[in-house]
């Protein structure tokens, strides 16, 4: 199987991070292919606007008119194109993240 483990957390030495490296370790042992994306590494901007789509300067900004659009026509920019293949091509997803404020980080709300 394919799994991406979607990785959000700062901290490289935290108890989530340890978490993620056994199930890695573990799941790469089983003969799974692993593909680690790890957001805070990554430098993953969480906040949505106008880096997210391919549109015309020239044209007002509007966010929910360019992701029907990028969406329709496949006009996402490079790197959110490159995460929503990553999503598409995996057989499982796991989210490996704490728990702040009784939900997951801004960053992979994102």
């Amino acid at each position: 199987m394919r799994v991406l483990v979607v990785f959000a957390h700062p901290e490289p030495a935290s108890f989530s991070a340890a978490l993620k490296d056994v199930a890695v370790e573990t799941l790469t042992r089983l003969g799974h292919t692993v593909v680690v994306s790890n957001l805070y590494a990554e430098g993953f901007n969480p906040v949505g606007g106008p880096d997210d789509v391919v549109h015309a300067p020239s044209c007002p900004f509007d966010y929910q008119g360019e992701q029907r659009r990028a969406a329709s026509g496949g006009t996402f920019a490079p790197d959110i194109a490159e995460r929503q293949r990553q999503v598409l091509g995996c057989d499982v997803l796991m989210l490996s993240f704490p728990m702040w404020w009784y939900g997951p980080p801004a960053i992979l709300k994102g």
